[in-house]
């Protein structure tokens, strides 16, 4: 009986050392996996990616996302058609954007809208400025007047819109924006390099 009970404690204390041991080397396999080759900072990184894509899917799930974003969307197809046609005109290097804000525009008829050139840019042969600014641009581009109703869904942002610039022979880059905040008191003006650039694509028409 006292020999069996021995060989008992031998055979506990024997798998404990085991159990040790091995535990040791898993550990120290482990710490040199980390350790090598910046591995630590490559799995972080997978983890990071892994929750910016998480998070990304997310914020494109949100109605409020996907409301201003079609609208964006169906305003960069009125500006495509509208220089594809030749209402709207851009010289080479010109930019012009129309935007939808959470404020109404006192320039543009109470409407939630606003608008921006750079360059030489016309509408219906009339230099932009000569067409009421933007507000004339929004007309000649949107024939079913939607920007009667143009509003900002997310809570968090103040203005969304589309910017087409000529980049010559042809070809044009689309920027889709969307910011917060205005650089006046009127909110009839804010600054499109402090916004989001969410989208970005090349438009051979």
């Amino acid at each position: 009986m006292q020999h069996n009970r021995k060989h008992a404690l031998r055979s506990k204390g024997q798998n404990i050392i085991e159990y040790a041991l091995m535990l040791a080397i898993i550990v120290g396999i482990g710490f040199l996996i980390y350790s090598q080759n910046n591995f630590g900072q490559k799995i972080q990184a997978v983890f990071g990616n892994a929750n910016n894509l998480l998070a990304t899917v997310e914020k494109e799930s949100d109605p409020a996302v996907i409301h201003d974003r079609s609208y964006a969307d169906a305003m960069a197809k009125m500006l495509k058609e509208a220089i594809a046609k030749g209402t709207v005109q851009l010289s080479n290097g010109a930019t012009v954007g129309i935007y939808t804000q959470n404020a109404a525009n006192g320039k543009a008829g109470g409407y939630n809208i606003n608008g921006l050139k750079t360059g030489t840019v016309t509408v219906n042969g009339k230099e932009y400025m000569s067409n009421g600014a933007f507000y004339g641009l929004w007309k000649a581009v949107d024939g079913s007047h939607s920007y009667t109703g143009a509003s900002v869904a997310q809570k968090d942002k103040d203005w969304y819109g589309v910017e087409i610039t000529n980049n010559g022979s042809g070809s044009y880059t689309v920027k889709y924006r969307e910011g917060s905040g205005y650089s006046n008191n009127e909110k009839d003006g804010f600054r499109p390099s402090d916004s989001n650039n969410y989208k970005t694509e090349i438009w051979n028409p």
